[in-house]
């Protein structure tokens, strides 16, 4: 939630939005209010200027724009200064968590609904309110986004990339809500499911059980004779040292780079991606030199060709221990 810039120095275009457009935000704000808990303490994440946090009834926002965390504080909201992939909460501390319009802007969703499902209490709620990829706004959008203030840096989801994504942070028992049908008149309905209208709101629970994040290593080849990777499995299985900010991992591939200079690298991390790896991690005998006594000299260049190649959503992990 990093992508800032444009909301910090437009926070009072941005806020009039809702006033010219009064019959959208009413459809959105309807479809969340729909899959709000009846009950129980919540918290908006990326409250923005506190447009739906205050109508219904959400007193705790995150916010990492100053200028508009002050407008939502001016409607009530208390706000806290963070980050949706780094939050500023204790662990297990609300009934429910909402997020619209941000999923967008993450700098890793991922990442960011591993923390929502760490401050949620059991059985706690995530409502996530986007604009689909797929539909007829979302591909307007996608088209004119460098013409657009504000989702010019904005990365748009599909409805199962987003479920996806959620089922393999500990989520579940997912329930949809939509609206913003095109063709239809100003006041815009709200109706289950998803896929004729461009908002969508997706309710899931967190699950009691987390599946274990899918990873590929890639080692040095120099030192396949030398270690065995024991220390890499140990603390892959602990969840420690490199696998700290994951937890415990399932290791679906562990292969060398192919030799100097990494020459194989690039297409054995794809092939890993391909067959389930949800990150690439690199063993420390690559950017440390353990046991060989020296890091790989290519380390730099095999890391960004891999980075280039899997794109901006693949998580690297540039150490084990």
């Amino acid at each position: 939630m990093a992508k800032t810039a444009a909301f910090e120095e437009n926070a009072s275009v941005y806020d009039a939005w809702f006033d010219e457009n009064r019959p959208l935000y009413q459809a959105e704000l309807e479809a969340v209010k729909c899959l709000i808990p009846a009950d129980g303490m919540g918290v908006e994440i990326g409250v923005g200027t506190g447009r739906f946090a205050a109508p219904l009834g959400i007193n705790v926002g995150v916010e990492p724009s100053p200028r508009m965390a002050e407008l939502a504080s001016q409607r009530g909201v208390e706000v806290m200064e963070g980050v949706a992939e780094a939050l500023p909460i204790a662990d297990m501390t609300f009934d429910f968590a909402l997020m619209v319009t941000v999923v967008c802007f993450l700098e890793n969703v991922t990442d960011a609904f591993r923390e929502v499902r760490r401050i949620l209490k059991p059985q706690g709620v995530l409502i996530v309110g986007f604009i689909d990829r797929e539909s007829e706004l979302g591909r307007q959008y996608s088209q004119r986004k460098e013409r657009s203030r504000f989702y010019r840096e904005a990365t748009l989801h599909s409805v199962a990339e987003l479920e996806k994504r959620l089922s393999e942070t500990g989520f579940a028992g997912f329930e949809y809500r939509q609206t913003l049908f095109p063709g239809r008149a100003a006041v815009q309905p709200v109706e289950e499911g998803y896929g004729k209208g461009s908002f969508v709101v997706v309710r899931a629970i967190k699950n009691r059980r987390v599946s274990m994040m899918k990873v590929g290593i890639i080692r040095c080849q120099l030192t396949e004779d030398m270690c065995p990777g024991n220390t890499d499995f140990k603390v892959a299985k602990e969840g420690t040292l490199g696998f700290a900010e994951t937890g415990p991992v399932e290791i679906i591939g562990f292969l060398s780079c192919g030799g100097c200079s990494g020459k194989k690298a690039v297409t054995r991390a794809k092939l890993m991606v391909e067959r389930g790896a949800e990150a690439i991690v690199f063993a420390s005998c690559m950017k440390n030199g353990n046991p060989i006594g020296y890091p790989c000299p290519h380390f730099a260049a095999i890391k960004g060709a891999v980075e280039k190649k899997l794109g901006p959503e693949m998580k690297i992990i540039d150490w084990t221990h």
